[in-house]
């Protein structure tokens, strides 16, 4: 299954403002830089590790959501 940068970085920046988080708030939280975080979220870059392990900012998502949306990771477990 493909995915798109454009896609992932939309999800990210979501995410983000759904939990409340400014960028440099997120980015102090997962000890990177706001640049980074800008850059994902422009579909510049992605993560070195997944931003959606995480859990200990509430940013906590399935991968597969993060990455392919929504539809593809309903009804799957991980595992």
């Amino acid at each position: 299954m493909d995915y798109s940068l454009k896609e992932v970085a939309g999800r990210i920046k979501d995410l983000r403002e759904a939990k409340g988080f400014t960028q440099e708030e997120l980015a102090e939280a997962l000890y990177v830089s706001r640049t980074a975080i800008s850059k994902w979220e422009s579909g510049m870059t992605m993560p070195d590790e997944p931003v959606s392990s995480c859990a200990e900012t509430g940013f906590f998502v399935p991968q597969k959501h993060l990455i392919y949306g929504r539809k593809a990771s309903q009804g799957k477990t991980s595992q």
